[in-house]
């Protein structure tokens, strides 16, 4: 896994991944939305022996992704790709109920355009026989959250998707490893309003996901507590979860 590909670097899980990985023989392509935070964290990799390569990118236009993708692979194979940029879920009016421009960024950043970045990237990689994917999910996948039902329906295709792609890819030599994280201690879980019990740091959950990703994990959800929750709700009867679900409704 020398060449790794992580979108969402400039901050939160993503950066840590790139310290936790930065290693001498390892080349990044560090792509993000903030041009300073991006270039700091390049610098911080480099710092650690690695070479790094920068790029800002703005995941709303899901086909530049997709040529993206093929222009860094050209230049370089990718082996490891970490489809890691998102954004949060939660954006109400005064009615209670979702933005639908919210909406649509939250669909095209947090699943149309990991969609097209890792199908242009699994071609690539099945073409040579290796390679690793990671998607990062939510634990949300499997909970019917009122109040972000665009955010919780993205990481939802993304785990049905992961799971498809992993088949296609079966005998081709590559590998999808599909991370539900719980509460991350980033920008995006600070804007969520309400409580966020059992929350870890963007290292701790940066260490998890490399370490699933090298041992060649096909999924992985953290922590325990959130994990089992949410293996729970893929047994729970549809009325029943959304009865639960409905006490995080927001109220007018």
């Amino acid at each position: 896994m020398n060449r790794i590909l992580i979108t969402g670097a400039s901050a939160g899980i993503g950066a840590a991944l790139a310290r936790a990985a930065a290693a001498p023989d390892v080349d990044f392509a560090l792509w993000g939305r903030d041009t300073l935070r991006l270039s700091s964290v390049a610098g911080e990799c480099r710092a650690r022996g690695a070479s790094a390569g920068s790029r800002v990118m703005d995941l709303r236009d899901a086909g530049a992704v997709a040529a993206a993708i093929v222009a860094t692979d050209e230049a370089a194979p990718i082996d490891l790709a970490v489809f890691n940029a998102g954004i949060g879920g939660v954006s109400l009016g005064r009615d209670g109920l979702e933005d639908a421009a919210h909406a649509l960024d939250v669909a095209t950043v947090d699943f149309v355009a990991v969609v097209a970045g890792a199908t242009a990237v699994a071609r690539r990689m099945a073409a040579r026989g290796r390679g690793r994917i990671v998607v990062v999910g939510s634990v949300a996948d499997r909970l019917p959250l009122p109040m972000a039902p665009s955010y919780a329906g993205a990481k939802a295709g993304l785990l049905a998707f992961s799971r498809s792609l992993r088949g296609a890819l079966a005998r081709r030599g590559v590998g999808i490893t599909y991370v539900a994280p719980g509460f991350v201690k980033t920008a995006m879980s600070d804007s969520a309003p309400g409580p966020k019990p059992f929350m870890l740091t963007s290292d701790d959950a940066a260490r998890r996901i490399l370490a699933a990703a090298r041992a060649g994990r096909a999924e992985l959800a953290f922590p325990l507590p959130y994990a089992i929750l949410r293996s729970l709700a893929g047994f729970a009867p549809r009325a029943a979860a959304e009865r639960a679900a409905s006490a995080f409704a927001p109220r007018r």
